[in-house]
């Protein structure tokens, strides 16, 4: 797998939204980087808690916004997000237990979760919001 270049399909044309988007695209580049040029596990594991982080962060910040916009696809953007963070939190754990081999299946999984959710489910509330 190559690294991910922003493309405008991923834009929800929400500014600090499609910011975040952009940190986390260039999180998930650096995991892959890291695992390319074989760096070492610890530093593996510190570029995912800061995915980690970044992704509870950003939902939290994600959910206040759609919900001071009244936005009727809340309460499944909240379900999304708390099915990616308990498996952020399973992932976690395997790493935390010193599996390296977890890693490419790990980097595998963010790179598709991220962008089919950032194209086929935050599109849709970019749509919404920039109407309002």
């Amino acid at each position: 797998m190559a690294l991910i270049k922003w493309r405008d399909s991923y834009a929800t044309g929400i500014p600090e939204m499609d910011d975040e988007h952009r940190e986390i695209i260039d999180i998930i580049n650096t995991l892959y980087e890291m695992i390319r040029d074989k760096k070492n596990y610890e530093e593996l594991k510190n570029v995912y808690e800061r995915m980690y982080n970044y992704s509870l962060n950003h939902f939290s910040h994600e959910e206040q916004i759609l919900e001071e916009s009244n936005y009727s696809g809340l309460a499944a953007q909240k379900e999304q997000h708390s099915r990616f963070a308990a498996r952020l939190e399973e992932m976690k754990e395997q790493l935390l237990s010193a599996d390296e081999s977890a890693i490419p299946e790990v980097y595998k999984f963010l790179r598709e979760w991220w962008l089919q959710h950032i194209v086929e489910v935050d599109g849709q509330y970019g749509d919404v919001l920039k109407e309002d």
